[in-house]
This record gives structure tokens, sequence and C-alpha cells, in this order.
């Protein structure tokens, strides 16, 4: 799975890659990925949308990013940022700031 799974405006991803967030956003997916089997037939990569969107608050309010930048890019998945102020990355527990 990458990115390209995901739709984003051109201003979003240039302030992304400006950031450096783009890059960030596909080494986290590609770290993290699991397989999911399906009804014991099918098996498909994913991960978890609520430890990313937590991954990419940390690294965006690091880099300096505006907080209404932040919140418009998150904002368009669905769900809770981390779980309970923690997120997984690559079997590390991270508190959220």
């Amino acid at each position: 799975m990458s990115i390209r799974n995901f739709e984003l405006e051109q201003e979003e991803i240039w302030n992304m890659k400006k950031q450096g967030l783009f890059a960030e956003m596909q080494d986290f997916i590609d770290r993290n990925k699991i397989q999911v089997e399906l009804q014991n037939r099918y098996s498909i990569e994913s991960f978890c949308v609520r430890c990313l969107k937590a991954h990419l608050l940390v690294k965006a309010e690091q880099a300096g990013m505006e907080e209404e930048l932040i919140s418009n890019f998150l904002g368009r998945w669905d769900g809770e940022i981390g779980h309970q102020g923690y997120y997984l990355d690559n079997d590390e527990v991270v508190r959220i700031n």
C-alpha cells in the first residue's frame, strides 16, 4: 500500500514535501504494514490509520507546520488520532505530546 491510495490535493502534497512529511508518510506505511486475513481466503496488506495520523501529527509539529494545515490534512481521514495518547511505530509504543 502506498500514499497514492489517498486523495491529496497538489497544495497538500507540496506542503508535505516541503516539510519532509511525504516521504515520512510512505516510510511509516512501509515499516508498519501488516497482513490482514479476510474470511480465511484472502490476505491484504494494511496499516493502522490512527497510528499513521498520530505519527504525522508528531512529525508535522516537530517540523513547525502550522496548526491549521495539520488539522486540515489529518481531518481527511476518519477516526481518531492514535490510541489514548499513544501510537505504535515498528513495534515501539510512542507517546503523542
